[in-house]
């Protein structure tokens, strides 16, 4: 522990760890081992919640789905490696939403010109 109170972990002279007496961690890189990851979004059989559901989800409960609420992360804390992991998952129902909207879009457009060309 140094003088200031924060703590260092040197390699020779270079610093890879330093943790201020505010509990701040600092750090080159972090490694997060995890056993799962959210792929399955992508797989036939995941069941993408409708945007209706999750504006309903959002008006009662005032978070996402599955992501935990400011009381939980202030209570409880964080778990980065989870947090990571509910956020790609977010990303890529986003993801499927935005392509789903894209063609939807695409259909309406040409059903419109299809529409002008027979009535000029």
């Amino acid at each position: 522990m140094n003088s200031d109170g924060s703590f260092h972990i040197y390699n020779g002279t270079k610093k890879l760890l330093q943790m201020d007496n505010a509990g701040t961690l600092y750090s080159r890189r972090v490694l997060v081992n995890l056993d799962t990851w959210p792929d399955y979004v992508f797989e036939k059989n995941y069941t993408l919640p409708t945007l209706k559901a999750i504006e309903h989800y959002i008006q009662e409960n005032g978070h996402l789905p599955n992501v935990p609420s400011a009381a939980e992360v202030t209570q409880n804390g964080l778990d980065l490696g989870e947090m990571n992991k509910i956020l790609l998952q977010k990303v890529e129902e986003l993801t499927l939403h935005l392509i789903d909207q894209d063609k939807r879009i695409a259909e309406l457009e040409k059903a419109l010109q299809s529409k002008k060309s027979v009535n000029p």
